[in-house]
């Protein structure tokens, strides 16, 4: 029995931060290998796909921020039981922080294998979380309003467009009491775009939803809605190949008419920086 194993003592880690780790080679005998190496990789990628049937293909960039590689040992002999070994890798100063999308993803991992000349080699793979430190965006409030023949039937007002993630965030609505209408739909959308070699494609995905009907809002007046959100929400950011930023709509579903929306932009704040 021959078993690799990593083990990192944070889940997460930041961009200039050093990953301090251990490698483990259990063995219920003595044996020998050829070499023991151990390589830190962080790769961001955007990948699409076109066409259909057989002539369906993918369109990849990618961009490397981080390949390092270490060798441990070489033409060695294991021991029977635990062989521990440490290690150590810096993150780049400005690395991007852990990102996977419907296009893209930015991801980084610590791998480690064993050569072995008569055997299979062994090996392990652990994922390393980067997170990134944002400064409190200033506070700032965004307007809208949705007008029909020169009136304003609808008007929205954000106090405070930062989100909290995992805390409800509240807006103001006002709905001109003579609209015929079903009901509101308030979404926050997460905007995704990518494009990789010039091709370029946008995935715009709900992540938090309410709808509110007709008979449950005051009319005429301001009322409140709150939404629901959530902590693994990514913050806005733009690298080389991913642009990720995020919108606040409003729409109004009115019956045998097309629906009248309003959009704002909405921002991310660090929840341990309230």
């Amino acid at each position: 029995m021959k078993k690799v194993e990593i083990k990192l003592p944070k889940k997460f880690y930041e961009a200039g931060e050093t990953v301090d780790g251990t490698l483990i080679v259990k063995s219920n005998k003595e044996f020998s290998c050829e070499k023991i190496w151990i390589t830190f990789h962080g790769l961001e990628e955007s990948r699409i796909t076109i066409g259909s049937g057989r002539h369906k293909h993918d369109i990849i960039e990618q961009r490397d921020h981080v390949q390092e590689q270490k060798i441990i040992a070489e033409k060695t002999t294991l021991q029977e039981g635990e062989n521990i070994y440490g290690f150590s890798f810096k993150i780049p100063d400005g690395s991007p922080a852990t990102f996977v999308g419907a296009y893209s993803s930015i991801r980084y991992h610590i791998e480690a294998k064993i050569e072995i000349s008569w055997a299979f080699d062994k090996s392990d793979k652990q994922e390393v979380r980067v997170r990134e430190e944002h400064a409190p965006p200033d506070i700032q409030s965004e307007n809208a309003t949705i007008e029909e023949e020169g009136i304003i039937i609808a008007r929205l007002e954000v106090p405070d467009i930062r989100i909290i993630p995992g805390k409800r965030f509240p807006i103001k609505l006002c709905i001109d009491p003579d609209l015929k209408m079903r009901g509101v739909r308030v979404e926050i959308l997460q905007i995704e775009e990518v494009s990789p070699q010039g091709r370029k494609r946008k995935s715009v995905r709900t992540v938090s939803e309410i709808y509110i009907e007709d008979s449950e809002m005051s009319r005429g007046t301001w009322f409140e809605p709150t939404l629901l959100t959530y902590p693994a929400w990514p913050f806005p950011f733009k690298s080389d190949l991913i642009k990720i930023q995020f919108e606040l709509k409003v729409t109004l579903d009115i019956p045998w008419k097309f629906d009248k929306e309003m959009r704002v932009p909405v921002s991310i704040m660090d929840n341990t920086q309230e």
